[in-house]
């Protein structure tokens, strides 16, 4: 009671002061609830009596690439057993990814019933892991990246824009000693049995391994269009009483156990959230061959450049929980895309690279658990042998919680030589039940609701927890010093620091140094200088240990910092250049290379200050001459990058048209000569200004965009201060005239990658036989690969052979090659009951343009023509010379060709392509 009447006595004599102070005009002191902060301050720091200190650290703003969560790769394009894997994604080239998605073919795993464990363990060595950028091999905890495995038994072999033997994953994957497709035999059971046993002994304990995908049955695992396996659940429960398993088709009803289970939603747009989301994990994909397009773009470059998508993306991932999901990092490198591919891949992304890390960096802040503490209180003084209380608050600001209880440290630095001189762990804290917020408006439209707008909150906010822990001081600590008092949240894979809280208040290695605590003395001070702390987002020096690993006595710590990246020209009457566009290559102290785009450096003008200014990330140009900058990070400093000024610079601009005269954006426009480059995108007016460039060159400017023909200006001269026009017009780069009568198979056919459809030829038609309810009907479409039509005549003959009420359809000027019916573009669709259809997709819907009802014998097949010119549609049935629908639409002017069917057996054949009436 005592010391309580003295803190209050003095709070009140502070308040007094404070209020004193402020009516004498000193406003760089301000009083927030009794307590003194600085405005310039880090932390707000409350120092009553001698006794407790309270610190308040800021909350770090950015995302932070945390274990367990985010944006997660796939591993098949990062490492397979195939040697001829193409590599495109070094390990070192994904900038927010802890996670990597893992798909092991049974077979790899078990060939025969007497292979050993010892096999699956071998295996899963080589597996996990990856090459960096310099071709060296580097298992995943290295790089502080864990696993997600899923085992499959078929895998198709054209998906997502590949085909063939996909590295090795493709195909059918049953051990040779069993039958494929046997689902329910005694035999199965008894190696599925098996199988999952051993999987639990090898993985539930394995600090690689994040979560575990169930798998098993269905295309990819994805467990739908073939039997469940009537025991599988039972077996992983049985066998994984650790990591978290996570089922597919979590809505459907084919689970018993399904609260035991987290969700793996390979189509995360159609926006199902899970009821026990708060102890178990929902990720997946965000489905950009599926319905969830129009909620974040057709690929990662499309999210993360558009503010709707970002916004839309962000909001989904709120909505359904989600801790991770794969293919949103997909943006650096371009591993889903041919890497010199113009419109996306590398070079996309070197042109953009400022606007994606941002859009991306918005995107991760939203995936999974986001912990800020608010205030951490602590005993001013502490003694050697003698108990001591430490609290602090804190509030998950993401959207999942952390779905394993990870333990949080306390900890004593000694500042002079950053040893921990003592540590000890909370008791009684289990940071799962630090749960996010919950309640979410529902989404309406993709571009016209409020989710397109920002980033919304939860109407429940999240709850702010007190955690409080009492620790004793061991005798042997030195005495009369002054320590750093930190956090840190440990992997157990090794008891080492990786969780990072959301505060400014963050030193590389993992730690969140709070304040100064004396040892059997009152410390010279209790606040930390700001500058001494780090940015929390990236840390090349975090990392975990498995159980045979020993844990170093030095940690690992960033070594040298490399910038590249184009020359940095600038003009006096130019544009400010953006640092951000620049690749930052790290290098740690084993020698690994880390890409820290995600990273937020420190940018400084090392020289030439006269020439440029800086203005965070921005440099702008002052006067001629030449100079350069220098980026740091936790302490290391690059190499100087040199920049040049010059006051002999012009530009170029105009405005890029479709050939039907229509302003056309996303236009890639590069301006190069022997000396420099340039580059940007048009606007959505069609527009694009290009500032600084230098006179005296002779440049070759080009402008580019997928599906048009390239245009080229060449000995293009630019002289000081002149403003050069140059407008293009690009013309479509159609395919002409098609003809397939399927005498030589489909090869010129790409099928959606949609699960459980069978597109095949058979006697001499293209026949797709899968049998499905009409409500998956839009995924069983095939189109002609890599062209596009405007004005054109589309002909097909189409066979029905299955019963029920379903159609066939012919599909025409769909915007993208892997667009679903009902996504883009016109269908035109037969039903087997005679009514013909002519529907506009968009939006994820279908709009009706005009509807006719014919008798049809379906013992024979029919004929169908659509004339397509401009805007006006004409349908032609059996070669009749009226047409039977004749309406007028400009939704779509030209697009790709395909075929579709709804849930059963359709034949086409004879299909024709001609650019003018014969």
């Amino acid at each position: 009671m005592k010391k309580n009447t003295l803190r209050n006595s003095f709070k009140k004599s502070l308040l007094c002061l404070t209020t004193l102070i402020l009516c004498m005009g000193y406003a760089p002191l301000i009083s927030k609830d009794s307590t003194w902060i600085t405005s310039a301050s880090a932390n707000e720091i409350e120092n009553v009596s001698g006794e407790v200190v309270t610190i308040h650290p800021q909350e770090y703003e950015g995302a932070i690439k945390n274990p367990l969560m985010g944006m997660a790769e796939k591993d098949f394009f990062v490492n397979t057993t195939d040697s001829a894997s193409p590599e495109d994604q070094p390990l070192d080239y994904m900038p927010w990814a802890t996670l990597m998605m893992t798909y092991i073919p049974w077979d790899h795993l078990e060939e025969q019933e007497s292979d050993t464990i010892d096999k699956i363990s071998d295996y899963l060595d080589q597996r996990w892991r990856g090459k960096d950028s310099n071709g060296e091999w580097h298992p995943y905890e290295e790089y502080n990246i864990k696993v997600i495995p899923r085992v499959y038994l078929r895998f198709p072999s054209s998906t997502s824009g590949n085909s063939g033997d996909f590295y090795g994953l493709a195909g059918d994957h049953w051990p040779a000693d069993m039958r494929a497709g046997d689902f329910t035999s005694a035999q199965f059971d008894a190696r599925l049995k098996r199988l999952v046993e051993r999987l639990g002994e090898l993985w539930d304990n394995d600090p690689r391994v994040a979560y575990v995908q169930m798998g098993i049955f269905g295309t990819w695992g994805e467990q739908h269009g073939t039997a469940k396996p009537v025991n599988i659940e039972q077996y992983f429960m049985d066998n994984f009483k650790n990591k978290k398993v996570q089922v597919r088709n979590h809505h459907t009803g084919q689970w018993t156990a399904d609260n035991k289970f987290g969700h793996y939603n390979d189509s995360i747009g159609n926006l199902n959230i899970d009821s026990n989301w708060q102890t178990r994990p929902i990720g997946g994909e965000p489905g950009y061959d599926y319905t969830g397009q129009y909620i974040h773009g057709w690929n990662a470059y499309e999210t993360h450049m558009d503010e709707d998508y970002i916004n839309n993306t962000s909001n989904m991932i709120r909505y359904t929980h989600a801790i991770y999901l794969t293919w949103l990092g997909e943006y650096t490198y371009g591993s889903r895309w041919v890497p010199g591919n113009e419109a996306w891949g590398l070079n996309y992304y070197l042109v953009n690279k400022a606007a994606l890390d941002q859009g991306a960096e918005t995107v991760q802040k939203q995936l999974g658990y986001r912990y800020v503490v608010s205030e951490f209180s602590y005993p001013r003084q502490i003694n050697p042998d003698e108990s001591f209380n430490v609290s602090f608050n804190v509030e998950n600001k993401g959207s999942a919680p952390m779905y394993y209880n990870w333990p949080v440290q306390l900890s004593l630095k000694d500042p002079d030589t950053n040893e921990i001189i003592w540590s000890d762990t909370f008791k009684d804290l289990d940071i799962r039940d630090w749960q996010p917020g919950s309640g979410y408006t529902s989404y309406n439209n993709r571009k016209a609701g409020s989710w397109s707008e920002a980033v919304l909150e939860y109407s429940n906010p999240a709850e702010v927890h007190t955690v409080s822990g009492s620790f004793n001081l061991p005798a042997d600590v030195p005495t009369d010093k002054d320590y750093m008092i930190q956090l840190a949240v440990l992997d157990p894979g090794g008891n080492v620091p990786s969780l990072r809280f959301s505060i400014e208040n963050y030193k590389a290695g993992g730690y969140h140094p709070m304040g100064y605590i004396g040892v059997n003395k009152d410390p010279i001070e209790t606040e930390i200088d700001p500058s001494y702390f780090d940015n929390p987002s990236v840390d090349v020096s975090l990392r975990y240990y498995i159980s045979d690993e020993q844990v170093p006595d030095t940690s690992i710590k960033l070594e040298s910092l490399q910038l590249s990246g184009p020359n940095l020209l600038l003009a006096t009457n130019g544009n400010d250049y953006n640092l951000d566009n620049l690749t930052i290559i790290g290098v740690d102290s084993n020698g690994n290379p880390h890409n820290l785009n995600a990273a937020t450096v420190n940018w400084s003008i090392a020289s030439g200050q006269e020439y440029a200014n800086l203005s965070g990330s921005q440099l702008g140009a002052v006067a001629a001459g030449t100079g350069s900058i220098t980026a740091s990070l936790h302490g290391v400093t690059s190499e100087p990058l040199s920049f040049e000024v010059s006051n002999d610079a012009g530009s170029i601009r105009g405005i890029t048209l479709d050939y039907k005269g229509n302003p056309l954006s996303g236009v890639k426009v590069k301006i190069n000569s022997p000396e420099s480059s340039f580059s940007t995108i048009t606007d959505t007016d069609g527009n694009f200004n290009v500032t600084g460039i230098f006179a005296g060159n002779q440049y070759t400017v080009v402008a580019s965009k997928d599906a048009y023909e390239e245009v080229v200006f060449s000995g293009v001269s630019v002289t000081a201060d002149d403003v050069i026009e140059l407008n293009f017009t690009l013309n479509l780069e159609t395919a002409g005239n098609f003809q397939d009568d399927f005498s030589e198979g489909s090869s010129l056919w790409s099928p959606n990658s949609s699960s459980g459809q069978r597109w095949v030829v058979e006697d001499g038609r293209y026949v797709q036989k899968t049998v499905s309810s009409s409500s998956t009907s839009h995924r069983f479409a095939t189109t002609i690969t890599d062209k596009i039509w405007d004005d054109a005549i589309y002909e097909v003959d189409l066979q029905y052979g299955g019963s029920g009420g379903t159609w066939g359809a012919f599909l025409f000027r769909k915007t993208n090659q892997s667009d679903t019916i009902n996504n883009s573009g016109y269908m035109l669709n037969w039903h087997e009951s005679g009514k013909i259809e002519l529907l506009r997709g968009g939006s994820s819907r279908l709009t009706n343009l005009a509807t006719v009802q014919r008798t049809t014998d379906w013992s024979t097949s029919h004929h169908v023509k659509i004339v397509n010119n401009g805007s006006n549609i004409k349908i032609y049935i059996d070669n009749e010379d009226v047409p039977i629908i004749d309406v007028n639409d400009s939704s779509y002017s030209f697009g790709y060709a395909g075929l579709g069917v709804n849930g059963s057996v359709w034949g086409f054949d004879q299909v024709k392509i001609s650019t003018d009436e014969e």
